[in-house]
């Protein structure tokens, strides 16, 4: 288990040192998070499920802790993070995988 904690620590450290602002709001945490994905895949040992619950980990201590987030926004970001962000994150992975055609479903919706 301490190997998990030193590796998220390590992670979150990077992403928390690529954010280039003073302050974010819920939509940032998007791009936060495709950052974040991007460095948790570095790491081959963690599964795709310990990669997921990382991200999603993340961000929650981002909000939490990191004076990031103005109070104002840390309610929403929070919701975003429960409950619209494990499904972006499959998403995005299905995507990556070929496992969804981004042109089929844009046809779908009329767009």
């Amino acid at each position: 288990m301490a190997v998990v904690s030193e590796q998220f620590d390590k992670i979150y450290n990077k992403v928390l040192n690529g954010i280039k602002t003073k302050t974010i709001d819920t939509s940032d945490l998007v791009i936060i998070a495709t950052s974040a994905m991007q460095i948790v895949q570095k790491y081959p040992e963690l599964t795709g499920e310990d990669k997921k619950r990382m991200v999603i980990d993340i961000l929650s201590r981002l909000v939490d802790e990191s004076n990031l987030v103005p109070s104002k926004y840390q309610d929403t970001s929070r919701v975003f993070i429960q409950h619209t962000l494990p499904n972006m994150i499959d998403a995005v992975v299905n995507a990556y995988q070929h496992k969804i055609k981004l042109k089929k479903v844009v046809q779908k919706c009329g767009c």
